[in-house]
C-alpha cells in the first residue's frame, strides 16, 4: 500500500474513531503499513491508559480493522507501543504481534 492510501486512511480513521480515544483515554495511534494481510500500527499513550500492552495493541488493531475497508482482510498486526505512563522524557517502548478474529 502506497504512502498517499496510508496517509488517507490515517485520516479517516482519526476522524471516525481515533478522537475518542485521545479525548477519553489518552491514547493515539497510526497505521505505519499494510503489508501481506499484515497491519502495522504506532500507539502512544499516557497514563489514562490502563490496560496491559497486549489488549491495548489487540483491541486498537481490531479497531482499526473493522474501521477501515481497506484493512478488512488483515489477519495478524504489528504493534509498537510507546508509553509515557512515569514522566515526559521517559518512555516505554514494546512490540506486540498477535493474530485477528475472524468477522
Amino acid at each position: 500500500m502506497n504512502k498517499s492510501r496510508i496517509q488517507s486512511i490515517n485520516s479517516h480513521y482519526r476522524l471516525a474513531v481515533g478522537k475518542y480515544y485521545v479525548m477519553h483515554a489518552g491514547l493515539s495511534s497510526s497505521l505505519l503499513s499494510y503489508n501481506k494481510k499484515e497491519i502495522r500500527l504506532l500507539i502512544s499513550y499516557d497514563s489514562r491508559w490502563k490496560k496491559d500492552p497486549a489488549t491495548t495493541a489487540y483491541q486498537v488493531a481490531k479497531s482499526w480493522k473493522t474501521t477501515s475497508k481497506a484493512l478488512a482482510k488483515a489477519e495478524t498486526y504489528h504493534v509498537t507501543i510507546e508509553s509515557k505512563l512515569i514522566r515526559e522524557d521517559q518512555k516505554m517502548i514494546c512490540t506486540v504481534m498477535g493474530k485477528l478474529d475472524e468477522e
